[in-house]
């Protein structure tokens, strides 16, 4: 009877060796995962603030170039009122 409960005994502690290592190794995954994560959640924070740089600087390029040619547009009409008025019509 002694000798079935040793190997019971064994059998368990067997089992309850098995059972830690696979906790270790689930611990270790999902460190894994985790760090996965936060390396994936850092690109994306990376690239979107790229991104946002990027609208920032497309506005700007655009706001100027509307500006430039909202400009052009009141020369070229100031332009054609003056001619307007030297060949005696009102625009």
């Amino acid at each position: 009877m002694h000798e079935l409960e040793s190997e019971y005994q064994d059998e368990l502690l067997e089992l309850y060796g098995e059972t830690e290592t696979e906790r270790e190794r689930e611990r270790e995954r999902e460190i894994e995962r985790e760090t996965e994560r936060e390396r994936v959640e850092v690109e994306h924070k990376s690239e979107i603030d790229r991104l946002v740089a990027l609208h920032g600087t497309v506005t700007r390029d655009l706001n100027t170039q509307l500006e430039t040619e909202r400009n052009k547009t009141a020369e070229l009409l100031a332009r054609l009122d003056a001619l307007s008025l030297a060949e005696g019509h009102s625009v």
